[in-house]
């Protein structure tokens, strides 16, 4: 019921000198280049549990110690690239029901100061989806971002399946998680949209954007009929148990003859006492949330077209 294959390799350095093996090819970007004192090590593998969970990747591991200023610093760099999880039955068949994450990459630096502290940064993203469930698709995609190492970095980490880079263009605390997704259920509900949520000192950003909703019959075809919500964004600030939020999207009705209803609405609030002036990150694109004071607001509004 436990089956685990994979492939490992090994690289170090003990010299004093950069080391720089080209394999006889022309092609710089095939080089492999070995620092002094570096150590590498990577692989790939796939673990199956009882027909129920199948999981593969590749990985690598990089270790460099320097010394700058007396001070002695380890590097040590970590990575998985095409990550697969599935967890269903009939894995590889035609009958083939569960969740899958595919695509999935994760790079991480870690930096140990000697006699000091630790400190990272790290990335991931994934695709994730349900598989073989009749009348019920549910995917989307996953970002993860976070920077704790008091500085820049751009750096990439070998894994056979392909490099993850690592990069950050300045040395500002990042916290941000996003992604994708869409749910459809039964040709009756459609939902999709993108989202992100940042964590600014002490405010948690949360922002939507790109949002559609359909609430009828046959969606997604000519002959749809119903409730249709497009071009809906969403932005909230929160802080200390206040909140500030923007929100705005089209809504109509789609597929009746003879009656057209289509309209815009829109809603702002600010309760944090203060005056905002935030852009929020989102897969699918910034949202604004702009109050030029701290008065206290609540509004909203929009437009309406009806035709008969």
């Amino acid at each position: 019921d436990l089956t685990l294959t994979g492939s490992l390799n090994a690289e170090r350095n003990t010299g004093p000198d950069t080391v720089t093996l080209t394999f006889g090819n022309s092609n710089p970007a095939d080089d492999l280049v070995l620092e002094p004192g570096a150590k590498r090590f990577g692989g790939s593998a796939q673990l199956a549990i009882a027909g129920f969970i199948d999981v593969s990747a590749s990985f690598g591991f990089e270790e460099n110690t320097s010394t700058v200023n007396g001070v002695e610093t380890t590097r040590i760099k970590v990575a998985a690239a095409g990550i697969t999880t599935f967890f269903g039955t009939g894995r590889g068949t035609s009958n083939e029901t569960g969740f899958l994450l595919s695509n999935g990459q994760i790079g991480a630096v870690i930096d140990r100061v000697k006699g000091g502290e630790t400190k990272y940064a790290l990335v991931a993203q994934g695709t994730a989806s349900l598989v073989g469930i009749s009348g019920l698709t549910r995917s989307g995609t996953m970002h993860a971002r976070m920077n704790r190492l008091d500085a820049a970095i751009d750096t990439t980490i070998s894994t056979p399946a392909g490099p993850v880079e690592v990069k950050f263009d300045s040395a500002a605390d990042v916290t941000q998680f996003g992604g994708s997704a869409r749910l459809a259920v039964g040709g009756f509900v459609d939902i999709s949209g993108s989202f992100g949520i940042e964590k600014s000192g002490n405010e948690l950003l949360v922002g939507v954007t790109d949002v559609s909703v359909f609430l009828g019959v046959n969606a997604g075809t000519p002959e749809a009929i119903g409730l249709q919500v497009s071009d809906g964004t969403l932005g909230l600030v929160l802080r200390n148990g206040k909140y500030a939020i923007t929100s705005s999207g089209a809504v109509g009705l789609v597929g009746l003859d003879g009656l057209g209803i289509s309209g815009t609405f829109m809603v702002e609030a600010n309760k944090l006492g203060t005056s905002v002036n935030r852009s929020i990150w989102t897969p699918g694109g910034s949202v604004s949330v702009v109050f030029a004071n701290g008065d206290e607001v609540l509004r909203f509004g929009g437009s309406a077209v009806i035709s008969v």
